[in-house]
């Protein structure tokens, strides 16, 4: 009974701020989706509330697919090109990041081993994963900026975009092996060491982009790719629900072959970006789904940690990368407010560890994550906008 009214009252709150949001909406660089997620709690506590005769929908499984979708829209961005090609300056603003968080990720393993006297594998795997989540951007931030043409240099939206994707790339291959190697019983269970379960995810990815490219041919055409692409996330959706494969990782490296190795890449990406919008929202839910009540209480006192280290993480290594630069185009020493915004990826990596691994301990981690990514969204476009006004077109 007392979940059925909490219910009622999250979809009265749910109500209040959709109807805020298209308020606000006015401004268009204000952004967030507190909205979905609340969604996805809402449903949870109705699922948690309804009677045992309700048929079993096998929530992990659509959570799965859900991240694999997610997978596969970033990976359709994912050009080797602008990859292997970015100038010096570009690849600073890509590693210096990774280099702090090497360094918070060191200091949160001493922390953790003068507690315990060791730092487990499952400790590890989500110290790992939360400075993963830290360094990861916002996908939403560049679709918005590009679809409401904010007044902001072309070269500035284009480095913005090749460093926030080489980043992010970086950041999913690096949570692929975390899996790989800490997660207990993820390669073991299936009868694979941990390399040999990352190569067979390749492979996976690998295989079944080439033959997406072979079997869409010459004459690119929409109905070829929807019959394509449906085939192929059906397949690929079975093995990593059955298979216990990383979807996000799995889902990026498919997605990526076809972008780099299909006749017209402008119509894939076109094609795909039509549904960014809904496999963003459904990420949204799924985030909100997984959230444990249980856990809100410790995020609440943590996540203005988090915000802070985030903050301190992204402001630093971005004027670490432009002092160090020998001709920053389009950029100052406060680049770091750009990268500040924060989205789908952190809560996919976040939904994609409470999948595979689960527990209290993972739990905690996705909800700070969540209302992390909820105070992001809110700051996040307006720091981009005061960066823009005053830095850039002033």
């Amino acid at each position: 009974m007392l979940n059925l009214l909490l219910a009622a009252g999250f979809l009265m709150v749910l109500m209040a701020l959709t109807y805020l949001k298209e308020k606000i909406g006015k401004d268009r660089l204000f952004h967030t989706n507190l909205d979905y997620i609340l969604l996805g709690f809402l449903l949870a506590l109705f699922l948690h509330a309804a009677p045992d005769t309700l048929p079993d929908i096998h929530a992990d499984n659509w959570v799965s697919v859900v991240t694999l979708l997610y997978g596969i829209i970033f990976g359709s961005r994912f050009n080797f090109r602008n990859f292997l090609d970015k100038n010096s300056d570009e690849w600073k603003m890509v590693y210096f990041p990774f280099i702090l968080g090497g360094l918070l990720l060191a200091g949160g393993w001493l922390i953790l081993w003068k507690v315990y006297g060791e730092v487990p594998h499952a400790w590890l795997a989500v110290l790992i994963t939360l400075v993963l989540i830290m360094i990861s951007n916002s996908r939403e931030l560049i679709t918005i900026l590009i679809k409401n043409q904010v007044q902001a240099p072309a070269g500035l939206i284009r480095q913005f975009n090749i460093i926030t994707v080489s980043t992010d790339v970086i950041a999913i291959s690096v949570f692929g092996l975390v899996i790989a190697y800490l997660v207990p019983d993820v390669s073991a269970g299936l009868g694979f060491r941990p390399l040999e379960w990352i190569v067979i995810n390749v492979l996976v990815g690998v295989v079944g982009g080439a033959l997406a490219v072979l079997m869409l041919g010459r004459e690119p055409n929409d109905y070829n790719l929807a019959v394509v692409l449906v085939a192929h996330i059906l397949v690929l959706s079975v093995a990593t629900i059955y298979f216990k494969f990383a979807p996000l990782f799995t889902g990026m490296i498919w997605s990526a072959v076809i972008l780099n190795f299909y006749k017209d890449q402008e119509h894939f990406t076109t094609f795909l970006y039509r549904f960014e919008r809904p496999v963003f929202s459904f990420v949204y839910v799924a985030a909100g789904f997984l959230v444990a009540p249980s856990a809100l209480g410790w995020a609440a006192a943590l996540v203005l940690v988090y915000v802070a280290l985030r903050m301190g993480l992204k402001v630093l290594a971005a004027r670490q990368a432009f002092y160090s630069s020998d001709n920053p185009v389009w950029w100052t020493d406060n680049i770091g407010l750009m990268l500040t915004g924060q989205g789908g990826l952190a809560l996919a990596m976040s939904i994609n560890l409470v999948f595979i691994m689960g527990g209290p301990l993972t739990d905690l981690l996705h909800a700070v994550t969540v209302l992390g990514v909820i105070l992001f969204q809110v700051i996040g476009l307006k720091l981009i906008r005061t960066y823009l006004n005053t830095y850039v077109t002033r």
